[in-house]
């Protein structure tokens, strides 16, 4: 699987992943300032240090693949969002209805748009170069 596809795929658990940082955190601390022994603190620091990281990984893959997401048509955003990020079964139908095209266009579009999307990851890679 490409790199893309697997992005488009984390994009809305790294959403939850940012949404649940701050409840995250508060149970880490809680935890952490109840007290306990030396252990229980070092396991909580290195589990604060843990989500931090989490959450940084979640937050530049969000703005990897919105950044990505527009330079897309909606037509195209459509397509990637049912495939990959929704993940619903029998997505095509329900495009192709929605869109008033065949079955086998949607699937050569989808194709067409994640190429399009993998195309403006590596432009932006290479900026940051």
């Amino acid at each position: 699987m490409t790199y893309a596809k697997e992005l488009l795929q984390r994009y809305a658990a790294n959403k939850a992943a940012q949404e649940n940082f701050k409840y995250e955190m508060d149970m880490i601390n809680s935890r952490l300032y109840s007290g306990g022994s030396e252990k229980t603190v070092i396991d909580m620091i290195d589990a604060k240090d843990r989500l931090v990281a989490r959450t940084h990984k979640a937050v530049k893959e969000i703005k990897q693949t919105e950044a990505a997401l527009r330079t897309l048509t909606q037509y195209q955003k459509d397509l990637l969002t049912a495939f990959y990020i929704s993940g619903a079964h029998s997505c095509a139908e329900s495009l192709a209805e929605r869109y008033n095209v065949e079955r086998s266009t949607i699937y050569r579009d989808k194709d067409k748009a994640l190429a399009r999307f993998e195309s403006a990851l590596a432009a932006s890679e290479k900026c940051k170069a």
